[in-house]
């Protein structure tokens, strides 16, 4: 096997990786606009605003029980594929999976027991109960993000590209089959469910093609040795566990505090925004996963002045890409909905502009936790996520009154908390590494 390109890591490498991200998230954008359009006109504001919150429910489920395996992959990977140490990334993997397999076992019982105890609370109808369950179960299995961190860690961002392309063309395609069929909730979760568990299998053989030697089956159950050879995975693994829980909480937290207090039609006029709101966030989410190996490998090989370079200059591309983001929505966004869903939703242009601006906030934040991994400073990320969490659920908490639209700016305003907590972390990190 040949060494992998992430020994070429640096700005050039970084800015073509987030070229594949960019071209992949820019297909997948138009084509998740073109099925959301099938969805709302299909499924009509009620049993859209049923399939949004059986969605959030599911994504918070995952959230709650899954480790980021890939980040773990990718953290203490580095060094072993660097030294063409295969056996000790196999051992990695092994333990990785095992934290994904675990993950999904638990998560399938959580599931279990919330549909069929509090599922009353999220406003979810009894007949969709038995879907919803086994809906977040299939997601929970096709959710494990160990192959895609070997992916990422073989720097061969191309193929993850493909493989991610796979959901919202299958989506939409899948959708347009629906639609002109038996269109219900029913049969897109079902068709959500099997094209998720499809990129799945692809990312599993993807991951096994790149690392051939590292998936032997000696390699796989020494979990011990893992732990051993790997200082710090625990501690690692624990903190973006943590951070990413926050995340997805302020994700899909909101959207399920509207589906609890104020209906299923006010779910789907915010889920509709969110949507397109979360084209910007995805970008964000996706380029972090292109940023964080090669910082790592750059952190490892250069040292911190190297990464206090790349990121000055990723930050100010994500600025003016923010800006620019929040410029069209301001401008198009209330176009743009009534084109994908109809008068039905036309509420959910006043939604739209806040959650645009708290994807662009994110945006402009896109290097800075990537770069506290790298460089061993997680738990200053996970503060940074904790404030945000605290001045979200405190500003939900007093929401007591009001409409999607307030609670669109409760989400702007956490995300306003988050960027000042973690450029001050990043602030703080840089500079006592550059004495």
């Amino acid at each position: 096997m040949n060494t992998p390109e992430i020994a070429k890591a640096g700005p050039a490498n970084i800015l073509r990786n987030f070229g594949w991200i960019l071209g992949g998230k820019g297909f997948g954008a138009i084509a998740s606009l073109a099925y959301l359009a099938v969805l709302t006109r299909t499924l009509g504001l009620e049993d859209f605003g049923q399939f949004a919150l059986i969605f959030g429910f599911s994504q918070a489920i995952i959230a709650f029980v899954s480790f980021q395996s890939w980040q773990i992959i990718v953290r203490f990977g580095t060094v072993s594929t660097l030294a063409a140490n295969w056996s000790s990334l196999g051992r990695l993997i092994g333990l990785c999976s095992t934290l994904d397999i675990a993950a999904a076992i638990v998560g399938c019982l959580i599931a279990y027991l919330v549909c069929y105890q509090f599922a009353y609370a999220l406003n979810i109808s009894p007949e969709l109960l038995d879907s919803c369950f086994l809906f977040t179960c299939a997601l929970l299995w096709a959710r494990m993000s160990t192959p895609s961190g070997v992916v990422r860690l073989m720097n061969r961002f191309d193929i993850g590209t493909y493989v991610e392309a796979i959901v919202p063309f299958g989506r939409l395609v899948g959708a347009i089959i629906v639609a002109f069929t038996v269109a219900t909730v029913e049969r897109f979760l079902l068709l959500w469910a099997i094209i998720d568990l499809c990129a799945m299998v692809l990312y599993w053989w993807s991951a096994y093609r790149l690392a051939p030697t590292s998936f032997a089956k000696n390699n796989l159950k020494n979990l011990r040795m893992a732990l051993e050879e790997h200082n710090g995975v625990i501690r690692f693994s624990a903190v973006t566990y943590a951070s990413a829980t926050i995340d997805t909480a302020m994700r899909q937290g909101p959207l399920l505090f509207v589906g609890a207090t104020l209906g299923t039609e006010s779910a789907g006029i915010y889920r509709i925004a969110d949507q397109l709101a979360q084209g910007i966030s995805k970008a964000s989410v996706f380029s972090a996963r292109a940023i964080f190996p090669d910082l790592s490998a750059m952190h490892h090989a250069e040292g911190t002045l190297a990464v206090s370079k790349a990121v000055r200059k990723l930050t100010l591309a994500a600025v003016m890409s923010g800006l620019l983001l929040t410029l069209i929505a301001w401008i198009v966004g209330s176009t743009l909905i009534s084109i994908i869903g109809g008068s039905e939703y036309k509420a959910a242009a006043s939604v739209l502009i806040p959650l645009v601006i708290a994807a662009s906030i994110e945006l402009a934040a896109v290097a800075f936790e990537p770069m506290l991994y790298a460089t061993g400073y997680a738990t200053r990320a996970l503060a940074a996520r904790l404030a945000a969490g605290i001045a979200l659920a405190t500003g939900l908490s007093v929401m007591t009154f009001g409409d999607p639209t307030l609670i669109s700016w409760v989400v702007a305003f956490s995300m306003g908390i988050y960027f000042v907590a973690i450029f001050t972390a990043v602030r703080s990190t840089l500079s006592a590494n550059s004495v």
